[in-house]
């Protein structure tokens, strides 16, 4: 029998405990990955090192999606140009999904290198996936319906929506970059947890790096002056400067108002507290002049 097919049958074995939430009775080489809010995470220090992602239910009228098709039609989208780890396999019906491990860190301060990413991305068509709005008022109204949720309400105010041009190219989004990046140990990036792409304006991508709030949610701190002028030199796109200074303020209040409505579900405290600091971040982001 050869080493692949064992590993194959010793990994189906595994994603079998796993779905029956016995991740204890499966092998010592299994380890559970901490980080992650919306799925559980293993990694498997097989005869290659694997994630194996089971995908929990999100709450209903959330934001972003957590499909597991989506996911896998979206790294296999963009295995051409190499920003993902690669597809191994799925699991459709135990609602698991294994990908290769990517051996690197977090995402610390390389901006050039994300603003390469983001352009990069731009080389793939994304006809085959779900579109979603980029119109101001859209996003403005998407922020006021998550906050009608809410019994308690911050002091912020709305921002007005700026009227745009329509999308002359639609991208494919990843829509949750800043806590999905990771910095290989061999050089370079990649960019995890494809699991509610689609097909939209770009802008959206450049604000979940930028923003204060995704930010805050990736454990890190909120880009200075320094920092946006940097993302935008390495850009190198004046006209994606300009579309962004017109939308940012629509995305910073929907988002900070998803956040705030996320801080009144969650159970832990410690999470409470980091979307409830997300948020305010984005609604005083939607009222700043930093871009």
């Amino acid at each position: 029998m050869s080493r692949t097919l064992v590993a194959l049958i010793d990994l189906e074995n595994i994603v079998v405990s796993l779905a029956k939430n016995k991740s204890k009775n499966a092998q010592e080489n299994l380890i559970k990955m901490v980080g992650g809010h919306s799925n559980h995470v293993w990694r498997y220090k097989g005869a290659q090192e694997i994630v194996l992602k089971k995908y929990l239910k999100v709450p209903p009228g959330s934001l972003f999606e957590n499909s597991l098709q989506e996911e896998e039609k979206a790294l296999k989208t963009v295995k051409k140009i190499n920003i993902a780890p690669k597809f191994v396999k799925s699991w459709p019906d135990l609602s698991i999904i294994a990908y290769r491990y990517v051996e690197g860190v977090p995402w610390h301060n390389d901006i050039k290198s994300v603003a390469e990413l983001i352009l990069e991305k731009e080389r793939i068509n994304p006809e085959k996936f779900k579109e979603v709005s980029c119109e101001p008022e859209e996003l403005l109204r998407q922020g006021d319906v998550f906050l009608a949720k809410c019994q308690k309400l911050p002091k912020v105010k709305r921002p007005h929506p700026e009227q745009i041009s329509p999308v002359k190219k639609f991208s494919l989004l990843h829509r949750d970059i800043r806590q999905n990046l990771i910095s290989e140990f061999r050089g370079g990036i990649k960019l995890i947890d494809w699991q509610t792409p689609a097909k939209g304006d770009i802008c959206e991508d450049i604000f979940s790096f930028i923003s204060p709030g995704f930010q805050i949610l990736a454990n890190g701190t909120p880009f200075s002056a320094k920092d946006f002028n940097s993302f935008w030199k390495f850009l190198e796109r004046p006209d994606l400067y300009e579309r962004y200074r017109k939308i940012r303020a629509a995305f910073a209040w929907r988002h900070g108002s998803y956040c705030w409505w996320k801080s009144t579900i969650v159970e832990s405290r410690y999470l409470r507290t980091k979307y409830r600091s997300a948020s305010l971040a984005e609604f005083d982001y939607s009222n700043s002049s930093s871009l």
